[in-house]
């Protein structure tokens, strides 16, 4: 059987943490209305200073033009509006964008380490071998039955994930004698042997001793593979 690497492990993919946006949304637009803000304060300064030295005040001139002056704030006024405006319609775009973006982006799946998935298949096989001896305890041959070919199917999906060539369970088996010898290869042919007079023949009848013998089969195989399974209870407690 090849040895599996021991050091060897998958890459794990994480999201990158989100940093917080600096000082939020709100700051942000505080901070353009205190810009437009104070151009319109510069602008009053400046004009105060130039009809300081000029002689003519500023407010004499808003006594003697008040329509030009209203005029002329209400147009400094549109121009902030129409910044603060433009700077909240590029917010929300920015937004929506990011928002696509999670809606859209592929879920991040973080993947197991190869010591992992050995662990995992080993333990759902474990699970599925006590579902399969439990149908001994039932008093009905059709379960018996069942339980063989359960166990031929779980031994066929163990052979499928170790790459074995084959289109057939019998072809695997072959596949199998060539890769690696195992002490119940020969034993485990004749479980697979019942579970094919089973399907072909729905007259073939099985005792409970047939079928509790081609389970034992099974189970040794599965061990040699690497798969612990529990006994069942009548073998264990003897």
């Amino acid at each position: 059987m090849a040895d599996q690497p021991k050091d060897f492990k998958s890459k794990e993919f994480k999201p990158r943490p989100k940093t917080p946006e600096s000082g939020g949304d709100f700051p942000e637009f505080e901070r353009l209305i205190f810009f437009i803000a104070a151009i319109i304060l510069l602008f009053l300064i400046i004009s105060g200073l130039a009809g300081f030295f000029s002689g003519v005040s500023f407010f004499r001139t808003l006594a003697r033009y008040p329509w030009q002056t209203i005029l002329l704030f209400v147009k400094i006024g549109a121009v902030g509006l129409a910044i603060a405006g433009g700077y909240g319609i590029m917010k929300l775009v920015q937004k929506l964008m990011v928002l696509r973006l999670q809606l859209t982006a592929p879920p991040v799946v973080e993947l197991m380490t190869k010591e992992e998935v050995l662990s995992a298949e080993k333990e759902a096989v474990r699970e599925s071998w006590l579902r399969i001896e439990a149908k001994l305890d039932l008093q009905n041959v059709s379960d018996w039955k069942l339980a063989v070919l359960e166990a031929d199917a779980l031994m066929d999906d163990v052979l499928q994930k170790r790459g074995l060539e084959g289109t057939t369970m019998g072809e695997r088996l072959k596949s199998l004698g060539v890769a690696e010898r195992l002490r119940s290869y020969e034993q485990l042919w004749d479980a697979h042997k019942l579970r094919n007079e089973i399907v072909h023949d729905a007259m073939r009848e099985v005792s409970y001793e047939e079928v509790k013998r081609a389970l034992g089969y099974f189970r040794e195989a599965f061990g040699e593979l690497g798969f612990s399974v529990a006994p069942y209870l009548e073998d264990a407690d003897e």
